[in-house]
């Protein structure tokens, strides 16, 4: 199996709840909004049936220097979520991810998914 790779352009949202009016908690729309765009790409790069072996995730989260800073491993929790059941059946698939967040000319997240 070959390794996966794709860009998804946009600012890159971390996991986030929100508690509403009668206390319950609900995803934030950005996060919503962001996990949308990741699967729309990873649609685009998707096995024909989701893989289900052992696979190693990279991240390489980048922002414009004006925007706000978001933390980390939120970032990698939307993105993880947004290709389960898409690229790979299950997160408990991942047995390495590497991450990190840069600043740079055009914001977004470059993804790689290597099969072990």
């Amino acid at each position: 199996m070959k390794q996966i790779s794709f860009f998804v352009p946009g600012t890159p949202q971390p996991k986030k709840y929100n508690r509403g009016k009668s206390g319950s908690w609900y995803k934030s729309s950005e996060c919503k909004q962001w996990e949308y765009w990741i699967k729309l790409h990873a649609n685009q790069h998707a096995p024909e049936i989701p893989l289900e072996c052992p696979i190693i995730l990279g991240f390489a989260f980048t922002f414009k220097k004006e925007e706000k800073k978001k933390d980390l491993s939120n970032l990698i929790k939307s993105a993880e979520d947004a290709m389960t059941g898409i690229i790979y059946k299950d997160d408990c698939q991942i047995v390495t991810i590497t991450a990190h967040k840069k600043y740079g000319e055009k914001s977004g997240v470059a993804i790689t998914v290597t099969p072990v």
